[in-house]
């Protein structure tokens, strides 16, 4: 915690960043104050999920969440978000808390600023950032409330684009959860009927508590530019093909969309993977995918600008078992000799 706090000390606020407000010199340091104060009360509360839900050490978890809520306290207050703008490394999520794909696109300052904020029964619900290319539809977003909730108590309600219900749904990726702070990325994924994504468009976002509470938003968005490269590779092994069409380039990420479907009992489609390689030898991280009846998506990291070729490699897997919570029992006897094995392919990279 060193680093921010000399950061704060050695603070200097320039008197243009308040022209249009009437901020003295005794509210910039109460500003101040306040954000040290924060960041002290809150170094107890840090968690994260991974595979398990963890509880962080003390340190940069402790930094992340005090992060996490100079963002959410500089969406409220106009003095706030002059202060922490001045702080190196703190005025985005994005940069701070995502993946490698979400920390480029805010080096590359391709984020749109929401700025959003609604309290209902003493909780506070902000949009920070929102990205959208075609490959991946976040949005950063944090929770503040003045009391202890229980977990999941609140929900995504429902979503339009252009005021129509699309198809698909709206992830949560929680990075930070404590009982009055949570921190994460909402993930969109709409469901394009004629495979075409708009440039522009309004996003309509409706949140729901447990006791009833009602949070809306609604912001426009603009699409940053990708690369699109057609491929049209299908494959069949027995009762079971797949087609890949077309992979998507973007700054924050790579796209993979495919179409799979199997005849036989079984849902193959389910276990369909891709290990992607690039001209450099290296294998690209996955950071995001959705597996839906008919095919998925699966978002890997950005390609370095060096990299003019992708070696893409299907393959399945199948689990050893299969258990339901509450589900069917599985007959793993039907996936035997099911273990096909598929073509390697290359798709070429434009310099």
């Amino acid at each position: 915690m060193k680093d921010i706090f000399e950061h704060l000390n050695n603070l200097k606020l320039d008197d243009k960043d308040f022209e249009e407000m009437e901020v003295n010199e005794v509210e910039k340091a109460r500003v101040k104050a306040k954000l040290k104060q924060s960041i002290e009360k809150n170094q107890v509360h840090h968690m994260r999920k991974q595979s398990a839900r963890k509880k962080w050490g003390y340190g940069i978890g402790a930094a992340v969440v005090a992060f996490g809520l100079l963002v959410a306290s500089a969406l409220v207050s106009p003095a706030m978000a002059a202060v922490v703008s001045s702080i190196p490394g703190i005025s985005s999520i994005f940069s701070y808390l995502g993946d490698s794909g979400q920390k480029k696109v805010s080096e590359l300052a391709l984020t749109e600023v929401v700025g959003q904020s609604k309290t209902v029964n003493g909780i506070t619900i902000s949009l920070g950032e929102i990205f959208y290319d075609g490959t991946r539809f976040n949005i950063s977003y944090s929770i503040v409330s003045e009391k202890p909730i229980v977990e999941q108590y609140i929900e995504i309600s429902g979503y339009k684009i252009d005021k129509q219900v699309i198809p698909g749904g709206v992830g949560i990726n929680n990075i930070i959860e404590t009982p009055t702070e949570t921190v994460g990325f909402l993930h969109v994924d709409p469901y394009w009927k004629d495979k075409s994504q708009p440039e522009e468009l309004n996003l309509e976002l409706s949140f729901k508590g447990q006791s009833g509470e009602q949070w809306s938003f609604t912001t426009p968005v603009t699409k940053q530019n990708n690369e699109e490269i057609d491929i049209g590779h299908s494959e069949r092994r027995g009762d079971f093909r797949f087609t890949v069409d077309k992979v998507i380039l973007g700054p924050s990420g790579l796209l993979l969309s495919y179409e799979a479907r199997s005849w036989e009992k079984g849902h193959l489609e389910m276990f369909l993977k891709f290990r992607v390689v690039d001209s450099l030898g290296k294998e690209l991280e996955i950071l995001e995918g959705s597996v839906s009846d008919g095919g998925g998506k699966i978002v890997y990291e950005p390609i370095n600008d060096t990299v003019d070729e992708l070696t893409i490699t299907p393959f399945l897997d199948i689990p050893k078992e299969i258990n339901y919570q509450n589900g069917p029992t599985v007959d793993m006897k039907i996936y035997e000799n099911k273990n096909y094995k598929f073509d390697s392919f290359n798709v070429k990279i434009q310099q």
